[in-house]
């Protein structure tokens, strides 16, 4: 019995037995009640359509075993003796306490109101037929979450007995020191607002920029992410891509295909318009080109007559499935005609004694 009444930190020994025991029991029973109410909650989710009521159990849960276990830290503090009165009427552990579950409010509803943005507005935004959508409801679910974690935060601090008003106007003090240190952060915003205002591209676009080639998959309000075509997912600064030259490849209605074939130079003059007639008759045989390609004899080449063939092919995406057919078509009936492909290649003549 002796032990019990051992003072420890000014209070009594069973009185910290106590309170740990209140604490380790509200954990174990906090995590006992979540598993049943859970399964019985769920049996009533199921016969719902909607998945709301899934989304929001999901976003509660966590949360709320924390808070149940932060009270019971906190209401056990009540068996704590202090010199003005319990510890749990201390200003610090009140503000700390209320610091804590505000905080945890907060989480729960930034996550509901993220996942009720994407439930309810996702499907709508895939239906259209516009991008512009697709790029607005991430800033939306972002910006909406930094907005309730920045009121929350203010409530919690207020909560913790911090005055909000002079944090406030300290942060307005060190406004032009911390702008100037973000200097870059803002100019990347500015150049995101820039993008939404002109779209110069949308989501799915294919784009080359600051030496880059992939497809944009997100436009973020600080960066721009494409996947390129190594399948790596390459991070741009929007200022950068904002004052950088951009081409729009899926912006283009067709693609220039510009060929440089060679034959060597015993090919008569009839061989070489044969040659001119039979590109012509490929790239007319060929499924989605543009009419009127250019065929010319371009130039005499140091080791090759040199014809030069240009055409246009309709669909970009199918540019490289149409240059592989040509070529291997040019290929072939090349080789059914006899011509010959020229390569680089040098006669020496050596002159001898006289």
């Amino acid at each position: 019995m002796k032990f019990w009444n051992v003072m420890v930190f000014e209070n009594e020994a069973w009185r910290w037995v106590a309170y740990l025991s209140i604490t380790v029991f509200s954990l174990m029973a906090s995590r006992v009640a979540f598993y049943f109410a859970r399964r019985i909650v769920h049996t009533f989710t199921k016969r719902t359509e909607t998945k709301v009521d899934d989304l929001v159990l999901d976003a509660v849960e966590r949360p709320a075993i924390l808070a149940l276990v932060a009270s019971s830290l906190y209401f056990g503090l009540f068996l704590i003796r202090h010199e003005e009165g319990f510890l749990a009427t201390t200003p610090l552990v009140l503000g700390l306490y209320g610091f804590v579950i505000t905080l945890l409010i907060t989480y729960v509803l930034a996550r509901v109101y993220g996942e009720m943005l994407e439930y309810y507005l996702r499907p709508i935004v895939d239906k259209t037929e516009t991008m512009l959508d697709d790029q607005l409801l991430p800033i939306g679910v972002k910006g909406g979450r930094l907005a309730i974690w920045s009121v929350g935060l203010m409530i919690a601090f207020s909560n913790a007995g911090i005055d909000v008003n002079s944090l406030i106007a300290g942060l307005g003090i060190g406004g032009l020191a911390f702008a100037m240190a973000a200097k870059d952060t803002v100019a990347n915003i500015f150049g995101g607002a820039s993008i939404f205002a002109d779209k110069p591209f949308q989501i799915g676009d294919t784009i080359e920029v600051a030496g880059s080639t992939g497809t944009v998959e997100e436009i973020g309000v600080r960066t721009t992410r494409m996947r390129t075509y190594d399948d790596t997912v390459f991070i741009i600064p929007n200022a950068k891509v904002a004052d950088s030259p951009l081409e729009n490849i899926s912006a283009r209605r067709k693609r220039k295909r510009v060929m440089s074939i060679g034959l060597t130079y015993d090919h008569s003059h009839e061989q070489i318009l044969r040659a001119k007639a039979l590109l012509g008759e490929i790239l007319e045989e060929t499924e989605g080109l543009e009419p009127e390609p250019a065929i010319r004899f371009d130039e005499f080449g140091d080791s090759a007559l040199l014809l030069t063939v240009i055409f246009w092919v309709s669909d970009p995406s199918d540019y490289f499935v149409r240059v592989d057919e040509v070529n291997l078509s040019v290929l072939k009936r090349f080789a059914d005609e006899g011509f010959d492909m020229a390569f680089p290649t040098q006669t020496v003549y050596v002159k001898g004694d006289a």
